[in-house]
């Protein structure tokens, strides 16, 4: 559960993190035009965006699977894992769109993408999860999809 709620705070800051980078990027202008007209910063914020959508996906899913008492390990710790994959690609873009002042006392910015690092290695560190999922899938006995497909059966 703790990880599931460490995810979860993650998606949270992750969607403040490009909420507060996307309104930085339309009403700050560069050589005449906002940067959310460059092609490289909306390259960077659809990929940031994606691993957030990635994320809510794979979080909501093991939440689903814990309210009905059908959270296996997988689900926990593919939510965690994701977030953390996530969390780095987040706070690398919105440092780089921001430059230096998401990272001034008087901008909040640093203050997500702090926890976010901080809650990366909380509750099973993002390879430590990437690993148990990749044991897990050699120990199912049936085979992997059999293992995703059938709920509530862990293998040995």
């Amino acid at each position: 559960m703790g990880a599931l709620l460490t995810s979860a705070a993650m998606t949270g800051a992750m969607a403040r993190i490009l909420d507060i980078v996307s309104d930085h990027a339309t009403t700050r202008t560069q050589f005449g035009r906002p940067l959310s007209k460059f092609q490289a910063i909306q390259h960077q914020l659809a990929e940031a965006q994606s691993e957030l959508s990635v994320t809510e996906a794979a979080l909501a899913n093991a939440l689903d699977a814990h309210d009905a008492g059908l959270c296996t390990t997988l689900l926990w710790r593919s939510a965690k894992a994701q977030a953390g994959t996530a969390a780095s690609i987040v706070a690398a873009t919105a440092h780089q769109v921001m430059g230096a002042v998401g990272f001034t006392v008087d901008h909040e910015l640093h203050h997500f993408t702090k926890f976010l690092w901080q809650w990366r290695d909380s509750w099973g560190r993002q390879v430590a999860c990437e690993r148990a999922i990749g044991d897990t899938a050699c120990a199912a006995p049936d085979g992997l999809w059999t293992y995703i497909t059938e709920t509530g059966k862990e293998p040995a």
